[in-house]
């Protein structure tokens, strides 16, 4: 089963932490492999795909049952209550005119076996055929899902990071404005500002703790999500102990793998669907071939006893072969295959814009990676630039050189460049992840490992 199979595929791109999930008062603590493992496991939607899988397979053993052979027992009993009655020239009896004379006895009992086994059939070879192809199919619409369901988590897990560090700098920022609340209203009983720069720094103070609420109620919606994706309980607790923001860059594809794109695989497989149902389709043509044996045994008595004066039995058997030729449909067949003719132009059409539209996710996957790479180099320098206007603007505002609204300003800028910096760590994470799986790393490396 794919899902005992995918143990191995959590050392997926950004997930080689060894933390093992476990239950801690109540508390799951999950590294970014085994939430993949948890989802893979549990989610509904792939439980609910992967079914299809299940459901051919059944069908597929149901269509080959059919060249096996077929045994039937059938038994029956008569009353012929009101015997039919024919005319009879009456010269057979030396009597003249006609005679009515009943045919018959009134009960009748009967029961016997019949087997069947088919010989030859091109066409139930070629069905064979097409139903294993579109077990295939089924298969790649699994992966596919799970390449969905992976990607999915992996995004969620590294945005849940992502804010959980924008908490932290939020929270570093309200401390440090909770400080200056408390050095102004010093400064305000000392007669050194005015009441109006301390209601400034107070709604400061304000907003952030507003934007520090609203970040951690983003938290929770987020890990609400992975739990939906987890299939968990909503009163589970996850601690998410994988640290993806300071992991270096992955290996990425330079090229675009388009065969191991799994939809791509799909088409593929439609278009062998179709071809091998054109196969079917001209087998029906061929002649098919089976034999049978009967054995059957018929009671007849006008009372309902097995004495012998009235009861009489007799038994039959026959055997033979039986052969069908198809000689003329009205060109149903001929219709069929060329409607299949147009189903395979029209696969054609879509290979090829699932061709066009992957190479563009794909160029365009790269040119977000690189433009985030730079940013976050420049939101860096910024960040710390800011962070060194900061200082020393405070440090000028404690010692009365510079005004309130110098600092409130490097404040601003410094939350402002943090913010930027985290924006553009988490649109880099996001790309990287995206390029991963519009590249087809990511659907090869399921695949592999479902083959294992």
């Amino acid at each position: 089963m794919i899902k005992q199979n995918l143990t191995a595929l959590l050392f997926l791109f950004l997930f080689s932490g060894m933390v093992i999930a476990q239950s801690q008062k109540d508390t799951l603590r999950l590294d970014v492999r085994n939430t993949i493992k948890l989802a893979v496991q549990n989610n509904p939607d792939l439980k609910r795909v992967s079914l299809n899988e299940d459901i051919l397979q059944k069908q597929i053993a149901g269509a080959k049952s059919t060249a096996f052979p077929q045994v039937k027992i059938n038994s029956g009993f008569k009353d012929n209550f009101a015997l039919p009655q024919q005319l009879l020239p009456g010269e057979i009896f030396g009597l003249e005119g006609q005679i009515p004379v009943q045919f018959g006895t009134r009960y009748t009992l009967n029961a016997g076996a019949e087997v069947s086994q088919l010989l030859f059939s091109k066409e139930y070879i070629e069905n064979i055929k097409k139903l294993d192809a579109a077990e295939k199919t089924y298969h790649l619409q699994t992966l596919s899902t799970m390449e969905d369901l992976i990607y999915q988590v992996a995004s969620v897990y590294i945005q849940i990071q992502i804010t959980k560090e924008q908490s932290q700098i939020l929270k570093a920022n309200l401390d440090r404005i909770v400080q200056l609340v408390e050095m102004a209203e010093a400064q305000f009983n000392n007669g050194i500002i005015k009441k109006l720069d301390v209601d400034q720094l107070k709604v400061n103070k304000t907003n952030l703790e507003t934007e520090l609420s609203n970040i951690q109620i983003g938290i929770l919606q987020q890990k609400n999500l992975m739990k939906f994706y987890l299939a968990l309980d909503k009163h589970s607790e996850i601690l998410l102990t994988e640290d993806l923001i300071n992991r270096k860059p992955e290996e990425l594809s330079d090229s675009l793998l388009l065969n191991e794109n799994l939809n791509y695989q799909i088409l593929q497989q439609q278009q062998k669907i179709t071809e091998l149902d054109n196969d079917v389709i001209k087998a029906g043509y061929y002649p098919t071939l089976s034999t049978f044996f009967q054995y059957n045994y018929a009671g007849q008595g006008n009372e309902l006893n097995f004495n012998e004066d009235n009861y009489y039995g007799f038994w039959s058997g026959v055997w033979g072969l039986n052969l069908s030729i198809p000689v003329f449909d009205g060109l149903q067949k001929q219709r069929k295959l060329e409607e299949n003719k147009l189903r395979l132009l029209q696969i054609d059409q879509n290979k090829m814009q699932l061709k066009n539209a992957s190479q563009l996710e794909f160029d365009n996957a790269g040119i977000k990676l690189n433009q985030n790479k730079k940013l976050i180099n420049t939101q860096q320098d910024n960040m710390k630039l800011a962070q060194e206007l900061y200082d020393v603007t405070k440090l000028s505002y404690q010692e009365g050189v510079a005004p309130l609204t110098e600092l409130l300003n490097a404040e601003t800028s410094l939350k402002q460049a943090q913010s930027q910096y985290l924006t553009a760590l988490l649109n880099y994470k996001l790309a990287e992840l995206e390029h991963i799986k519009v590249s087809g790393q990511l659907a090869k490396l399921i695949q592999n490992q479902s083959k294992k």
